[in-house]
């Protein structure tokens, strides 16, 4: 992004697409980890402003569930991930009955958030992140701090059926261990 000096890390299922809208890339969804992005290019990992979208690890698992069902963008691994979810009756029969800390690691869309914008100690290493759940006001102020024109973000890629998930108390004790540095991430957002 370097007409506004800045790196987007797209954590799948956290609103990347609209973001990539509003700067205006279109040369497709990566979703790879920061330190791709400090090892391709040094000099403007360390220039440039790093951001990324953050996201209760329950919406997102639940986002990341209903569109891998239905075949996420619809190439052959998703397709067939589709199949291997197809036997859970819904997402908490998903989650307590299959998810663990090895499958997490079999989608990029079910990896921890961590894993995109932390290093293996736990340090953050972008400099802003922005919570889906209020992403209005945070890309406002984002854009402002930018000092860049930007649009507003539109909404882009939505998994309409996840908001309607009810996670169960079982599931919800299991995410919180799977995904423990995603919750610890969320409380200390730069």
């Amino acid at each position: 992004m370097h007409r506004h000096r800045c790196i987007f890390i797209h954590i799948p299922k956290n609103a990347g697409t609209s973001v990539l809208h509003a700067l205006g890339d279109t040369g497709g969804r990566f979703h790879e980890p920061f330190s791709l992005y400090e090892k391709v290019n040094p000099y403007h990992f360390h220039r440039y402003t790093k951001f990324a979208i953050i996201r209760s690890p329950e919406t997102r698992l639940c986002s990341a569930y209903h569109y891998l069902c239905r075949g996420g963008n619809q190439k052959q691994e998703d397709r067939e991930f589709a199949r291997i979810l197809a036997p859970f009756s819904d997402v908490n029969d998903f989650i307590l009955s299959r998810l663990d800390a090895a499958f997490m690691f079999r989608h990029p869309l079910l990896f921890p958030q961590s894993y995109y914008v932390c290093d293996r100690l736990g340090n953050i290493k972008v400099e802003r992140l922005l919570r889906f759940e209020h992403l209005h006001q945070d890309w406002l102020r984002f854009v402002q701090d930018l000092a860049s024109p930007l649009p507003g973000l539109p909404k882009l890629n939505t998994s309409s059926s996840s908001a309607q998930d009810s996670i169960s108390l079982d599931a919800k004790l299991k995410l919180k261990v799977l995904y423990a540095d995603d919750y610890a991430l969320l409380k200390q957002r730069p």
